[in-house]
């Protein structure tokens, strides 16, 4: 889960001292001074970003998918609903989860040519129904600076595009005490209230990728496009380690 990692990292550590002024209080977002309330911080799929080494990259894209096509993981890519508790399990040690969590939505959806948000929804129910917490990630200001060439293709494709964008805003609501905790932990430095839904422009929080989107007949025919990422806090990376790969659906 390279991306909501990052995310904590910077989100978390932007603190100010408890002397900040009446002035930042008045205009914090879900008490925390370095947030600001957003109008807006949209998930809704919209539009494609273009230009991406192999093909561009529109709707739903999400590591999970791959899983509802194979069968027999309890992932619904109708919903995108993963009713898995070893895989809700897993997340432990990285975006964690709400007391009581049966199911879950994660993914990343496309919102216009040059953003994208991160979405992770928590569900009492196994069918992702009665919501306990929800964090929605935005990201913007995407631009594209050409292709990266020679890469480690034991890790990945041999190119990439190597993106820069940032980390601009958040909306998120805790329906119950747990997911209120959950979001605390997630967002430090917010003090949501149950059943209250926040948006924030959370600054600018710049991040560096190598993103490759394998649209070859094959993979696509039968699982959608392949999404090859890779991020950094600091530059774009130079090569592949590791990176994660999402699906679009087919």
């Amino acid at each position: 889960m390279v991306l909501i990692v990052g995310i904590i990292a910077v989100i978390g550590a932007c603190k100010k001292s408890e002397n900040d002024t009446t002035t930042a209080a008045a205009t914090s977002c879900a008490g925390k001074n370095t947030f600001t309330i957003a109008s807006s911080c949209s998930d809704t799929a919209s539009g494609s970003i273009t230009g991406i080494d192999n093909a561009s990259l529109s709707g739903t894209f999400s590591k999970f998918h791959i899983y509802g096509i194979q069968g027999g993981y309890s992932v619904n890519n109708s919903t995108d609903c993963i009713d898995n508790s070893t895989i809700i399990a897993s997340w432990a040690n990285t975006v964690g989860y709400p007391t009581g969590a049966a199911s879950a939505i994660v993914n990343n959806v496309v919102t216009s040519s040059s953003t994208f948000a991160e979405r992770f929804k928590f569900y009492s129910d196994s069918g992702c129904s009665t919501e306990l917490a929800s964090i929605v990630l935005g990201h913007d200001d995407l631009s594209n600076g050409g292709r990266a060439s020679g890469l480690d293709t034991s890790e990945g494709p041999s190119t990439a595009s190597k993106l820069t964008y940032n980390i601009s805003c958040a909306k998120f609501k805790g329906s119950t005490a747990a997911g209120v905790t959950w979001i605390k932990t997630m967002l430090d430095g917010t003090d949501p209230t149950v059943g209250t839904e926040y948006t924030c422009d959370v600054g600018t929080n710049a991040r560096y990728a190598l993103m490759f989107v394998d649209n070859s007949s094959g993979v696509a025919l039968a699982y959608g496009n392949r999404v090859y990422f890779e991020e950094s806090e600091t530059a774009v990376p130079d090569n592949w380690s590791d990176p994660d790969i999402y699906y679009t659906l087919p």
